[in-house]
């Protein structure tokens, strides 16, 4: 019975540490163990994303679940329209609609809005960029 025990705790604890590296790794890693494991990649990639507000409608409501994809191909070459989730000054994350890439002399910048706020310009750079939405 103890050693049911032993293999249960060992299983659970497990499963908390593959749960704890997919929510918080950083997006590269995540990156790198999906490209060595087939097609369990899709599953690792994806971020569930609770949707706040209403500043991205009518693509996303309030309180609707969008799942994005942590695995991006190119970071540097994410196109006008395409959807992504980035992390902001302060550590927090937004959904915005990509409206237009620049490069600078440190490297590629996209200017951002979120859809219902196209007015009030964010600007990010590639690395902060956490997922993209697969639409």
């Amino acid at each position: 019975m103890k050693i049911i025990k032993i293999i249960f705790i060992v299983i659970a604890f497990l499963i908390a540490a593959l749960v704890a590296f997919w929510r918080f790794a950083p997006t590269r890693m995540i990156e790198k163990a999906a490209d060595n494991i087939g097609s369990a990649a899709t599953t690792l990639c994806q971020y569930p994303v609770r949707v706040s507000g209403d500043a991205m409608m009518p693509i996303f409501q309030n309180g609707q679940l969008a799942i994005f994809s942590k695995c991006i191909e190119d970071r540097n070459n994410i196109a006008p329209d395409a959807i992504i989730l980035y992390e902001r000054p302060g550590g927090t994350l937004r959904i915005s609609v990509v409206r237009e890439q620049i490069r600078d002399t440190n490297g590629i910048m996209y200017r951002v809005s979120q859809e219902a706020r196209q007015n009030e310009i964010d600007e990010t750079r590639s690395d902060r960029i956490v997922a993209i939405y697969n639409k």
